[in-house]
């Protein structure tokens, strides 16, 4: 996906965008991981909230 939208902007762009990213940029598995915690069991006490992906 970032090599997607890396083709829209220019290589300084994308760099400024990765630089800011504490953690660096997420991969898919990253998001996979929060949706599997939330189907397993441990989240069942886990309502009416919001998970921010943001990295940092």
């Amino acid at each position: 996906m970032l090599d997607q939208t890396a083709a829209n902007y220019s290589q300084e762009a994308v760099s400024m965008i990765e630089a800011r990213q504490i953690l660096g940029l997420g991969d898919p598995v990253d998001v996979a991981n929060s949706i599997i915690f939330y189907l397993a069991d441990a989240s069942k006490w886990v309502s009416a909230t919001s998970l921010v992906l943001g990295g940092g």
